[in-house]
């Protein structure tokens, strides 16, 4: 294991959230220490899909937060201010970059980027977080199960050192991070204004079937909210909605 800067490198691991839960289980770890590792071997993203990357080429790192000041039933909010601190940190280099709901990153219509963020609760609040980021960065061919995948070096035709970029996501992350009490608003604005396929007439699927809608916003809760081509309003929890 190195350490640059509170990043804690290691050469393989088999996930980074699964680690950082080991490192929390001590106690002994500063809010914002970071787990990284080049070659992850069975890393986690959303509705429990793995994550796929070529060993050595992409950014695979979990943040450690201890943001005990958000309620349980506002916990959004924290996805909300990674997602923008992720954004910010990106449109250093592209531009066109959008949030999907809940808090993929997109290029255009390409993913760049997943956010798993995993919460242990107390009372009423959050105890402890582990925000796991998935940021292809050197990968330029893929595998084909993957529907839609870009990484930095696609999209700028640069090679790009893995730990700079780690280094200036956390650093983005953590001006939002600190920032949710009193710009609250603001972050979530950020977030609306980027959302992918906002205002833009597309498909979904539901339980029910196909149907055409535009996303209007989320709800405070992280509810997707549409408006189909009925003017008929929707709301969605995460895994109630596929966007196609």
């Amino acid at each position: 294991m190195e350490i640059y800067n509170n990043i804690l490198i290691f050469d393989t691991l088999s996930s980074t959230n699964e680690h950082a839960f080991k490192i929390i289980e001590s106690n002994q770890v500063k809010e914002f220490t970071t787990i990284y590792t080049p070659n992850q071997t069975r890393g986690k993203g959303q509705r429990g899909n793995s994550w796929l990357s070529e060993p050595g080429l992409n950014c695979l790192f979990s943040i450690i937060l201890f943001p005990k000041k958000i309620p349980a039933n506002n916990q959004f909010i924290l996805s909300q201010a990674v997602s923008v601190g992720l954004l910010h940190a990106l449109q250093k280099y592209c531009n066109n970059i959008y949030i999907k709901w809940p808090n993929d990153i997109y290029i255009n219509n390409k993913k760049i980027a997943g956010i798993l963020i995993e919460n242990i609760l107390l009372g009423q609040n959050i105890s402890k977080s582990v925000v796991g980021i998935g940021l292809n960065c050197n990968q330029t061919i893929f595998d084909k199960s993957l529907p839609n995948p870009t990484s930095l070096a696609l999209e700028t035709n640069k090679k790009y050192d893995c730990i700079e970029i780690i280094n200036e996501c956390i650093e983005s992350i953590q001006k939002t991070y600190i920032n949710i009490d009193h710009a609250k608003n603001e972050i979530e604005n950020t977030y609306h204004t980027a959302l992918y396929k906002r205002n833009i007439l597309a498909q979904y699927k539901d339980s029910n079937g196909i149907f055409d809608a535009k996303i209007i916003g989320v709800e405070p809760t992280g509810k997707l909210l549409l408006q189909d081509s009925y003017n008929q309003l929707r709301t969605y929890n995460f895994k109630e909605i596929e966007f196609l």
